[in-house]
């Protein structure tokens, strides 16, 4: 009887170090979770809102235009932020493309991009520039209150 418990405790104890470790190499390569800090992204993520993040999908592949990414905080933000924090953001422009915001419109490429996912709208210009290859040009659909690209 004593070998019969002992059998299983050893079983238990290997079921659950092997979940733990599945666990965590789901966290760290494929999916993890987040929380949205700011209203950057309203109305689209609002503040408090928890997701799922894929990890996965961008390693075949690179971002396209409308996505919703995670990335690292830029140096300047990092050290209001933190290291680690996640900012959530659209793509609106890849590597390649010219950008611009004339009389509060998102122009990609020359070509006015339909945003409705917007809070309201963009009340500043921003002059055209080209987005370096390798690079994106993100924005946060409350336009209003974020920190972009």
């Amino acid at each position: 009887a004593l070998d019969r418990r002992l059998m299983t405790t050893n079983e238990r104890a290997a079921d659950l170090t092997a979940g733990l470790l599945i666990s965590v190499g789901i966290r760290r390569w494929a999916l993890d979770t987040r929380y949205i800090f700011s209203p950057s992204m309203e109305p689209t993520l609002e503040v408090g809102d928890r997701f799922v993040l894929d990890k996965l999908s961008l390693r075949w592949r690179p971002p396209e235009r409308g996505e919703v990414v995670c990335f690292r905080a830029p140096p300047p933000l990092s050290r209001e932020y933190g290291e680690k924090a996640c900012f959530v953001k659209r793509v609106v422009a890849v590597g390649g493309d010219t950008v611009q915001v004339r009389r509060g419109a998102l122009y990609v490429n020359g070509a006015r991009v339909r945003e409705e996912y917007l809070r309201s709208p963009t009340l500043y210009a921003m002059p055209r520039l080209v987005v370096p290859q390798g690079h994106l040009f993100v924005l946060g659909d409350n336009r209003a209150d974020s920190r972009d690209s």
